[in-house]
């Protein structure tokens, strides 16, 4: 392809922003996840990416943010639609966040149990 032709295109990773992964974790079977670690947003953009496995079972998945306000009171920061487990498929939920505010991802399941993974990511 000549230059003329790419003028206008871009990059995936230029159209999908730029992340750090500011934490990383993991869950046995479960159908309720509410991460006790917090994370302190380092940028104004946080998000979360999560995903499970269900076997073919037709389980969903949903994400919320939570901002922590003292060490056991929190506030609704985001909440994602309900997405198929699939297979391993990663679902996003992105949020506006206040830099140095401390945040924590909780999990819901319908269906049956299942392994959750997530990773928290700011933009840079």
């Amino acid at each position: 392809m000549d230059a003329a032709a790419a003028v206008g295109l871009r990059a995936p990773a230029q159209a999908l922003g730029r992340w750090i992964t500011i934490g990383h974790d993991s869950h046995t079977p479960t159908k309720f996840w509410s991460v006790s670690r917090k994370y302190k947003s380092k940028s104004k953009t946080l998000q979360v990416v999560f995903r499970c496995w269900d076997g073919g079972d037709k389980t969903k998945i949903a994400a919320d943010l939570r901002r922590v306000i003292t060490g056991d009171v929190d506030w609704p920061a985001g909440h994602s639609s309900w997405f198929s487990c699939g297979n391993g498929r990663k679902h996003y939920l992105k949020i506006k966040a206040k830099k140095g505010t401390n945040y924590r991802p909780v999990f819901s399941l319908k269906g049956r149990k299942h392994t959750i993974e997530y990773w928290m990511q700011n933009e840079l």
